[in-house]
């Protein structure tokens, strides 16, 4: 074989190989962007007096923000129906509950929570908890709640309370 046979031959292969290493560069790369932005959302119960509210809160605890793509509430397993509030104002009917004493935040589908942050889902401000901790106690044993939700990567998660799933990090107060 002659040497620019060779040579054109060792260039055709190193050229082959560092298009396959810029390939699996711009993969991992993107890997990389799609894991640094991943958000984690996280639903509790807070039920404590001394805060500033009581209810479900929605937390973000991871480093991106999240998109809310839908919200879905049960009351004793069974699904409620979508009449405003993603069924919250339905749940909180069929509970029988007064729903004046009661702060909802609409979660609408592209809504944007983002990294850090935490939103009160449903929930009872602080003068009001002592008249209504039965109320509370009720949703929190009755309600179960489903958020779905993608990255800007569009990466899909879900976050999820039930009342058969109690957190340890949702202490009872009852005065």
């Amino acid at each position: 074989m002659k040497p620019e046979t060779m040579t054109a031959i060792a260039s055709t292969v190193i050229a082959g190989a560092a298009l396959i290493v810029a390939f699996w560069s711009g993969h991992l790369t993107r890997k990389h962007n799609e894991l640094s932005v991943e958000p984690m959302l996280k639903i509790t119960f807070t039920n404590h007096p001394e805060e500033e509210y009581s209810g479900f809160v929605v937390s973000n605890v991871g480093l991106g923000p999240a998109i809310i793509t839908s919200l879905s509430v049960s009351v004793d397993n069974q699904l409620m129906p979508d009449l405003g509030y993603s069924g919250i104002k339905t749940a909180l009917s069929n509970l029988e509950i007064d729903q004046d004493w009661v702060t909802i935040t609409k979660l609408n589908s592209e809504t944007v929570i983002p990294a850090g942050e935490t939103v009160p889902l449903i929930s009872v401000s602080k003068r009001n908890y002592e008249d209504h901790i039965s109320s509370i106690l009720e949703i929190k044993t009755r309600v179960s709640l489903k958020l779905m939700y993608k990255s800007i990567y569009k990466i899909k998660g879900s976050a999820a309370y039930s009342p058969n799933h109690l957190s340890l990090n949702s202490p009872v107060y009852i005065p």
